[in-house]
């Protein structure tokens, strides 16, 4: 696949040229396909043959890693990884991980798969993701690991024109209000936890499962809800939104990388994490 030569092939294989070519003949026999033929004596890769090199390729990088954990190019390397996340989360770190990714690593993909915070662990373990962030309580598994990508401050919201705009706004007037609230889980949520934490708990009236819906229900009822300052200040429709004094201590939540302990040392996953953390951290430094 790299070289469409079985010449050159078998010189990087340090092989004979009869030997590579028996070899091929053998995967033909294997595949019942030609896998490459040879037009105008120029060889071309057969579909089925481009449909089984990705993950054979990923496969031999995985071979050579294991071989040598240091040899890595970004530039070569053919892999695809399972990212779990809410829509927040992918907007802050794996937007900006792709731009990225398109100019130094163009073979490496991203695959976001539906997720939540409560089914991170096992999702790990049995390989549906191949890491998961998000903002999530201490994880005590000891196969797996984590590491801060950066704060979420939030902020209570509600439409410009909603009644309690610009009525006194305490603590009762909170809890009392409807809420909305953003869980991928549907369940309850960080936000939750420190209120029953403090011993209040909240009315809810609807529940979504992203971020960016959460503005757009905000305008068209007398929902209020507490949501990362971020989401409020990058909707297409903050203009129409009035961020209010939180009338209850609400921490900022921490969003922390999870990945599995075997993937420690594979380098596309590591290249991945440190591209991540640097990304965060060039992030921070510019909010500050």
């Amino acid at each position: 696949m790299s070289e469409m030569s079985v010449t050159r092939a078998a010189r990087n294989l340090h092989m004979s040229q009869p030997a590579v070519s028996n070899a091929l003949n053998r995967l033909r026999y294997l595949t019942s396909d030609d896998l490459f033929v040879k037009t105008h004596g120029v060889f071309s890769a057969t579909p089925r043959a481009k449909l089984m090199w990705p993950a054979i390729h990923e496969s031999l990088a995985k071979l050579d890693a294991a071989v040598d954990p240091d040899i890595f190019d970004p530039a070569s390397a053919i892999a695809t990884l399972k990212f779990g996340m809410s829509d927040f989360v992918a907007s802050q770190s794996v937007i900006p991980l792709y731009v990225i990714l398109e100019k130094t690593a163009p073979n490496i993909s991203i695959n976001l798969l539906p997720h939540n915070v409560e089914d991170m662990t096992q999702s790990l373990e049995n390989g549906y993701l191949d890491m998961a962030a998000g903002v999530h309580r201490n994880i005590e598994d000891s196969a797996l690991r984590t590491a801060p990508l950066g704060a979420v401050p939030y902020v209570c919201v509600m439409r410009r024109d909603h009644p309690l705009a610009k009525a006194r706004f305490d603590r009762e007037v909170f809890l009392n209000a409807r809420h909305l609230v953003v869980s991928t889980s549907g369940r309850q949520g960080f936000i939750d936890r420190q209120l029953e934490e403090q011993g209040f708990k909240r009315k809810i009236g609807l529940i979504v499962n992203h971020f960016a819906v959460a503005p757009h229900v905000l305008l068209q009822t007398d929902l209020i809800s507490v949501l990362p300052k971020k989401t409020v200040e990058t909707s297409n429709c903050f203009e129409q939104l009035v961020i209010v004094q939180m009338p209850i201590t609400i921490r900022p939540g921490i969003i922390r990388l999870a990945w599995h302990a075997r993937t420690e040392n594979i380098p596309v996953h590591r290249w991945i994490r440190e591209s991540l953390f640097a990304l965060c951290k060039v992030a921070a430094v510019k909010e500050i």
